[in-house]
């Protein structure tokens, strides 16, 4: 390896931090796989010099497998510069909330202080690290973790969807139906003209494949839209309606986790519920909060017939104190209602 290879690679700034693992850094640089390694071992709980850093305001997590398949995973630390550029400040030599948080802890207070926002994977203790660490910022998942899992659930329904059609569509017609997977990942506006007709063909027989399809180029163009924060959550609100309204049960799976529901059966200490809403609002990024019951309810039911039941009476409590409070109303419905009744007071009395 010449020297100045080694001096290109040793650099704060050193490319082969942005991949993924060793491996696949050994072929972007072309460089040996133990070259790579050399480097990032040289990095790995190197001391940083914060006299050195300018101030920034975002700051990235992010992990990387020094060997595909294995589990030996460091952390990235990274920032933005003032020009948008990416700096790598330390390589940690592993994922664990307690290192991540301890080197957190570790910058001066000033810097603290400049920080914005952290943008970090979906790994829980990345986000929690960061949420203790810097209580003042805010948590934001990176595009490309957010990405890979809408994508793969669009494409697990088209696998789905390929397997249900094989069954039921003659053999000649099927034929048509078969290597559309690159064209199917890749944007509508990107395929060439045969490869654009032969994913109309596929949604002939795919209406809820090529609604799925439509939903997430949608989402894509979101991010790409030069909107201003404000904007940005105004149309992915309305996106997560879309889906909503569409019934589409693969990005219903996605969207499920900006809602919190909350239901008639969770348990009502003030400190648990407030404990469970602030770390959906604050670490989750929960949009919305839904206290939710069901008619016919069993619990409900026990609590109305006013029997001892044991143990499970303190979980009746809180139902009999909404009986003591609405009594009249519940006594004028038909006896048959009575219960419905209670369901609907019960889950209002929690709002």
């Amino acid at each position: 390896m010449s020297a100045n290879f080694q001096i290109s690679l040793d650099i704060p700034d050193v490319e082969i931090l942005a991949v993924r693992n060793g491996e696949q850094g050994e072929l972007i640089l072309e460089v040996s796989y133990d070259a790579v390694e050399g480097c990032i071992d040289r990095h790995v709980g190197k001391t940083v010099d914060w006299d050195q850093v300018a101030p920034f305001m975002t700051l990235g997590l992010d992990e990387i497998a020094l060997r595909k398949g294995h589990r030996d995973f460091v952390c990235v630390v990274t920032a933005l510069d003032r020009k948008d550029q990416v700096m790598v400040l330390a390589i940690l030599p592993d994922r664990c909330k307690q290192t991540v948080k301890d080197f957190l802890d570790s910058m001066p207070d000033e810097l603290k202080l400049t920080i914005k926002r952290v943008c970090s994977d979906m790994y829980e203790g990345f986000i929690n690290a960061a949420k203790e660490a810097l209580p003042a910022t805010s948590v934001v998942i990176d595009r490309f973790h957010v990405a890979k899992h809408y994508n793969k659930g669009v494409d697990d329904l088209r696998k789905a969807t390929l397997r249900a059609l094989k069954k039921t569509l003659p053999d000649e017609e099927y034929k048509k139906l078969k290597g559309l997977m690159w064209p199917f990942r890749r944007h509508f506006w990107d395929l060439k003209e045969e490869q654009q007709a032969a994913l109309a063909e596929l949604f002939l027989h795919a209406p809820a494949l090529k609604q799925a399809w439509l939903l997430r180029h949608e989402l894509f163009l979101i991010y790409q839209a030069p909107h201003t924060p404000a904007q940005a959550g105004q149309h992915f609100d309305d996106w997560i309606q879309k889906v909503h309204n569409r019934k589409d049960r693969v990005l219903v799976g996605m969207v499920k986790h900006y809602i919190l529901w909350v239901t008639t059966g969770d348990p009502k200490e003030p400190e648990y519920c407030l404990s469970v809403i602030q770390y959906a609002v604050d670490v989750l990024q929960v949009k919305h909060i839904i206290v939710c019951g069901h008619y016919g309810c069993d619990g409900v039911k026990a609590a109305l017939d006013n029997s001892d039941h044991g143990l499970i009476d303190n979980w009746l409590r809180h139902i009999r104190d909404v009986i003591r409070f609405h009594s009249e109303e519940i006594d004028r419905q038909p006896e048959a209602e009575q219960l419905n009744c209670l369901c609907e007071l019960n889950v209002m009395e929690q709002l």
